[in-house]
């Protein structure tokens, strides 16, 4: 995964490739990859897969988030990279750099760093920050936490809807920008919807929708 968060969509849609081509591969991992990939790449299609609906809100984020997306891109910027560039000259002090072994990581960890980077800032820039006083729960949003009743199977889900940068599948914390995360989206008490995921089909009742807490840690 943290691969992921640094390839390109050309390398993502290599990668997704072999991996599906892994017939005994677990397809809980396999759903996971799928929305993990389209949640830094919304637009991302994979191969027979039906054009999605889109939810076009920009990047919307907790604010906690984007003081923990800042922390992060500062210490990328001033830890991280120049302790690189340490790495790097250490390495060419060494002698033969076409033998070096320690300076091709070196060179190819710098340039892994510059596009996170850069990346990280484009994101910094483009995030809105969710102002807490405007979730609604008349209709399942942004700040969300909607109870689900599974219709095939009657069992209840919860899931809360935040965004990519607070996504947490394995806790039920998704992103608006997912694929569950669009199917869910704006959808009232007493409707039903049916989502859809490597050629299955599932269909669910709107139980109830309340407010999901924003600060900290999602409860």
């Amino acid at each position: 995964l943290a691969y992921l968060m640094a390839a390109d969509t050309d390398s993502i849609t290599r990668l997704y490739s072999l991996l599906d081509d892994v017939k005994d591969l677990d397809p809980s991992i396999r759903i996971n990859l799928k929305h993990r990939i389209k949640e830094r790449f919304p637009d991302f299609r994979f191969l027979g897969e039906p054009e999605a609906e889109k939810v076009n809100l920009g990047l919307l984020v907790t604010r906690a988030s984007f003081e923990a997306k800042q922390r992060d891109l500062k210490h990328l910027i001033d830890v991280e990279i120049p302790e690189n560039s340490r790495e790097i000259g250490e390495a060419m002090s060494k002698g033969d750099l076409r033998e070096n072994a320690e300076y091709k990581a070196a060179l190819e960890k710098q340039e892994m760093l510059k596009t996170a980077a850069s990346r990280m800032q484009e994101e910094v820039q483009q995030a809105q920050i969710f102002n807490e006083n405007e979730v609604k729960t008349d209709r399942i949003g942004f700040g969300t936490r909607a109870r689900l009743k599974n219709v095939g199977t009657g069992l209840t889900e919860e899931y809360v809807v935040l965004g990519p940068w607070e996504s947490d599948p394995e806790r039920n914390v998704i992103s608006y920008l997912s694929p569950l995360g669009a199917a869910l989206w704006n959808h009232a008490p007493g409707e039903e919807f049916v989502y859809k995921i490597d050629e299955k089909e599932f269909r669910y009742l709107v139980e109830a929708i309340e407010r999901a807490v924003l600060s900290g840690a999602v409860q």
